[in-house]
């Protein structure tokens, strides 16, 4: 950017700093690898050495790829897959907030870009989800602002010269390195494609708005084409998503980790999930009605983190913003933010009440309109009760210094309040046992319900399997050749209900023998060993 100063540049890397400092100390205490993070480590492992985009040997087509070969190129540098996946999720959040200062700066001014800045490097939920455990939702928001600053960018055109030539490779590079990290910005495409049509179709040739869509597009085919076409080489159908059979399933009422037969290979939703026999516009329209409600439940869902996560104070905030873009008819910045939290509207047919990771891929826009409210506001009132300059510089630091607060604390509150077992380490502390003392541990299949043993353990992992029984699940274990379970009182009890006996060795099956237990405050881990393998 153009004419950053010292001051800036200042800025910025208190801003930086400040928030290294927080991922240091939740880090050291609350970071962990478990459920999706597990998968895209083990993918970034696997990449280095060699193996491929794969897990257990099979080419994975769940994980999208970018967060995988992002921690790669950590993990080549440092050596350490624990310390490189987290650091492949904070560099990204890390990184946007330079970009996200000087897209607001010149999206508004300064002031509203230090605030937007602050708003969004120092909420606490943020800074949370950066370092607890990978995502690949952080690096995800990191190129949706490049989208909204490259679409900003080339919102206002005199010409299409060189500076429009280089926006639309960046913007088209930015939608597929988004796509192929996750799944919804493969939709990108079209809302931005039509955005750039419709504001210039009256005042570029049809030439020229070609070239400029054309680029764009070419900058997303070159990164998206790869990956579709791994897509469509693994599963023999063509689709943007390998995990869209298996979420069309689970969302229409379909039990995905179901095995009704015994002698086959276990697949499950997270590794090698069942695909539908139908296109999914078929099977989406033969199973609207459990689709259609499984939706807005789950937006439902989403609203209330919404609420949650921003309460009174940031909601009014962020209707005087909207309200303050309404009124000065910036019609093209509402179009770029309505583009912006579309991953939402996507999202809703997959997620999971529990999380509300998704929703910090709309942060900085949600941050952009809060600024802008607060600085309405602010104005408003040093106007109507004429303050002086010492009573307006008062409520400037009190008043800001309250939203930053207040949008930091959930950071505090987790930090101080959440329980001690809060870090799932009963799973370190069993998967580094076994890869110390199970004989060629690496090449071990072990059933569990979690994969997060085997990321320590460094095996091979299929996720517990729903059968009816124990002689159900010791027929699956012989004909996968699998010797061992994990079984855990932190998850295991409430979705494997028909196996809690695991739970307690006196009443284990006679086929299974204890190999080792752990305690973690009052969580426990076991792992057992079929017997009766022929």
């Amino acid at each position: 950017m153009k004419n950053v100063s010292t001051g800036e540049l200042i800025f910025l890397s208190v801003v930086v700093a400040a928030v290294i400092f927080c991922f240091a100390i939740i880090y050291s205490g609350f970071s962990f690898i478990g459920s999706d993070a597990t998968f895209y480590s083990v993918l970034g492992k696997n990449l280095l050495e060699g193996r491929g985009f794969t897990i257990n040997g099979i080419p994975h087509t769940i994980f999208s790829p970018f967060l995988p070969f992002a921690i790669a190129g950590f993990l080549a540098v440092f050596g350490d897959l624990y310390f490189a996946a987290h650091l492949a999720t904070a560099f990204f959040a890390l990184i946007s907030f330079p970009l996200l200062y000087f897209f607001v700066r010149h999206l508004t001014s300064k002031r509203t870009a230090v605030l937007a800045t602050l708003f969004f490097a120092l909420n606490g939920t943020f800074i949370w989800i950066s370092i607890v455990m990978p995502n690949a939702e952080i690096p995800a928001m990191f190129f949706g602002v490049l989208i909204a600053l490259a679409l900003f960018e080339l919102s206002y055109l005199k010409d299409f010269s060189k500076k429009g030539f280089v926006w639309s490779a960046i913007l088209g590079l930015a939608i597929g390195i988004a796509y192929i990290t996750r799944p919804e910005y493969f939709f990108f495409i079209f809302p931005v494609l039509f955005y750039l049509y419709f504001i210039y179709r009256k005042i570029f040739s049809p030439k020229k708005i070609a070239i400029m869509l054309l680029i764009v597009f070419a900058g997303f085919f070159i990164i998206s084409a790869p990956y579709i076409n791994f897509l469509h080489k693994n599963l023999n159908q063509w689709t943007f998503s390998g995990r869209l059979s298996g979420q069309l399933l689970e969302q229409s009422g379909v039990d995905v980790y179901k095995v009704e037969d015994t002698s086959s290979k276990i697949t499950s939703d997270a590794v090698a999930p069942p695909q539908i026999k139908e296109s999914a516009l078929k099977y989406s329209l033969k199973n609207l009605y459990p689709l259609t409600k499984q939706y807005f439940d789950s937006f439902l869902n989403m609203e209330r983190s919404f609420m949650r996560l921003w309460g009174f104070f940031g909601i009014m905030l962020l209707g005087i913003g909207l309200l303050e873009f309404i009124l000065k008819k910036r019609f093209k910045e509402l179009a770029i933010f309505f583009i912006s939290i579309l991953p939402i509207f996507f999202i809703a047919f997959a997620v999971d009440k529990r999380y509300i990771n998704h929703l910090v891929q709309i942060f900085f826009i949600l941050d952009i309109l809060m600024a802008v409210g607060f600085w309405v506001a602010y104005d408003k009132i040093v106007s109507v009760f004429n303050l002086g300059k010492k009573k307006a510089a008062a409520l400037l630091i009190i008043a800001s210094g309250f939203m930053i607060f207040y949008l930091f604390f959930p950071a505090l509150q987790n930090y101080l309040f959440l329980p001690k077992d809060y870090n799932e380490k009963e799973f370190r502390i069993m998967g580094l046992w076994m890869k110390q003392n199970i004989p060629n541990m690496e090449n071990e299949m072990v059933i569990t319900r979690k994969p997060d043993t085997i990321f320590y353990s460094g095996g091979l992992f299929q996720i517990f399997p729903d059968v009816a029984t124990f002689d159900d699940l010791f027929a699956l274990m012989k004909a996968n050749n699998t010797k061992y379970i994990i079984a855990d009182d932190r998850y295991f009890a409430s979705s494997r209900p028909q196996f809690a006996d695991l739970l307690d060795p006196q009443k284990a099956p006679k086929e299974l023998k204890l190999v080792k237990n752990f305690n973690y405050y009052d969580k426990k881990i076991f792992i057992y060993q079929l017997i009766a393998l022929p």
